[in-house]
């Protein structure tokens, strides 16, 4: 066995021993290369014993450090549970369960794959949460059970998703399916292409329509609408632009006299007041229907009759 001290003062044959002597024989001794073992420790220059660089292997960690990142591949960097599929160059996936399945991670370049059960596979492309999806080019799916399966979608929400190049469905079962196709909102529906809902329960069902408002729904190709409908289809309140230029709204229900607003501030007005600077039409059904434009002049309600229906 090697010697692990190198003596600095050395004792002769005949030295006396003092305590001195036996102080320095320790005190000034230094340690040999004999105490390390050249691959996971050294000596540094000082003759203290170090860790070498790379020199702690996976093996040598508590086992609830073993999850930590490591790099793998190319510039690749893996978390958590690391079995799995070859990750993706300068990927990121830190899991802590891939539910037995292989492809669950991130396969693509750049790829991140971040929860659990998560699958990144195309370049650029980001899911987080659990059992989540983003299989497009530079696709984004976040939230539970969330997919964007196509070119640059966009798929955030519990179940939402964003199977059409360039959607985007944000909201819990938020679906935009088509090409450039938008759904906002709780249970929010896109289902055709460059079409657009927003709001709980809103469907854009035709190529460029837009549905703004509580379970609206259009299905006129290139018409807008924005307002709301009740729970069986029926408008509340909304206006309604088409693709042939017809610009309708609905009727004031039941029909009365608006009030003013009372100098509320602008935005909160509730049902029957009518803003200042604001007009509505109201039909009073009563007998032969009749049909007034009520202006509020700020704070005066002015009314016009505008004839009788036939």
């Amino acid at each position: 066995m090697s010697d692990i001290l190198s003596i600095q003062t050395p004792y002769a044959d005949d030295d006396t021993v003092t305590s001195t002597n036996l102080n320095n024989l320790v005190s000034k001794a230094t340690l040999t290369s004999a105490v390390v073992d050249g691959s996971t420790t050294q000596l540094n220059g000082a003759g203290s014993v170090i860790v070498r660089d790379g020199g702690i292997t996976k093996p040598k960690l508590a086992v609830n450090m073993q999850g930590a990142l490591e790099l793998v591949g190319t510039d690749a960097y893996v978390g958590g549970d690391k079995t799995g599929a070859t990750r993706g160059d300068e990927s990121l996936d830190i899991q802590s369960d891939r539910n037995s399945n292989s492809a669950s991670v991130a396969s693509g370049t750049r790829a991140i794959a971040i929860g659990r059960n998560v699958r990144a596979s195309s370049g650029n492309s980001t899911g987080l949460g659990q059992s989540v999806i983003a299989s497009g080019e530079n696709a984004v799916a976040i939230g539970p059970v969330a997919q964007a399966t196509a070119l640059r979608s966009i798929g955030i929400g519990s179940i939402a998703r964003a199977t059409g190049t360039n959607s985007i469905g944000i909201g819990n079962f938020a679906y935009a399916t088509r090409t450039s196709s938008i759904a906002i909102g709780s249970n929010a529906t896109s289902t055709a292409e460059y079409a657009l809902a927003i709001g709980h329960e809103a469907e854009a069902l035709a190529n460029n329509t837009i549905a703004i408002g509580r379970n609206l729904k259009n299905n006129g190709t290139g018409g807008s609408e924005f307002g709301s409908m009740d729970s069986l289809g029926n408008r509340t309140g909304s206006v309604r632009a088409q693709n042939d230029g017809m610009v309708s709204f609905t009727r004031q229900n039941p029909y009365s006299v608006p009030s003013p607003n009372g100098g509320q501030p602008a935005g909160t007005e509730t049902n029957g007041l009518l803003g200042d600077g604001m007009f509505t039409i109201g039909i009073d059904v009563a007998g032969t229907p009749k049909v007034n434009l009520f202006y509020n002049n700020f704070g005066q309600i002015m009314t016009l009759f505008l004839g009788n229906l036939t």
